[in-house]
């Protein structure tokens, strides 16, 4: 008697760029897909800030943590600004959202959190055994540690999607070599933290070589 699937598995299909297609023009698609996420991202941040703008400033202008509840918005917004950017450019190559390559296992995001809080305590450790940094004084403000953890993890998720998620692979989808495709992202991912304080060549090179580790 012969068995059949009740519940046949389900097979998974990305499309990549057809291998008969030239390298220079697979070359050229990467780049115009990266201008145009460029190009969108400015436009619908532009339009996003703007309907936002009138109703916080009514909200928030009395409120003393204006700057930290801003800094959330705005950064909430360029997520969904880079998130909307990333779906047009995938929608007008017919290419599916998976090739930004995030997915959910449990086990792997306590993992990454663990690894995460040890590797800035054990930093944090050295500077301040090395003299680096010093501690002056200790204060606690609930509503602060939550703004900022939530503006921290908006932050993370959308440097995360574009300079891993959206650079690497359409670098990779356009025939540039891995280890280039993650030094190109990782300078990006380093340029992208330009307006941050003391911004100078040494922060520079070391956030080369973090996104390049991240990576």
């Amino acid at each position: 008697m012969e068995e059949k699937e009740i519940f046949p598995k389900p097979v998974i299909e990305v499309k990549r760029e057809s291998p008969h297609v030239s390298k220079g023009k697979r070359y050229g698609l990467a780049v115009l897909d990266i201008v145009l996420f460029l190009v969108f991202s400015v436009v619908f941040n532009g339009l996003l800030n703007l309907l936002f703008a009138l109703w916080f400033e009514q909200a928030y202008v009395t409120d003393n943590g204006v700057l930290t509840i801003f800094s959330v918005v705005n950064e909430a917004v360029a997520l969904v600004s880079g998130f909307l950017a990333i779906w047009l450019v995938f929608r007008i190559r017919k290419l599916p959202l998976s090739g930004l390559g995030f997915s959910w296992d449990g086990a792997d995001f306590l993992k990454g959190i663990l690894f995460a809080s040890l590797f800035y305590v054990v930093g944090f450790a050295v500077c301040v055994c090395t003299g680096s940094v010093e501690v002056t004084d200790i204060s606690f403000s609930m509503s602060s540690l939550v703004l900022s953890l939530v503006f921290f993890f908006l932050v993370a998720v959308f440097e995360e999607m574009v300079s891993r998620g959206f650079l690497i692979g359409r670098l990779m989808d356009g025939g540039v070599r891995k280890f280039e495709a993650l030094f190109i992202s990782s300078s990006v991912f380093s340029l992208m933290h330009f307006f941050n304080p003391n911004f100078a060549l040494v922060p520079f090179l070391n956030l080369v070589l973090a996104g390049f580790l991240l990576g």
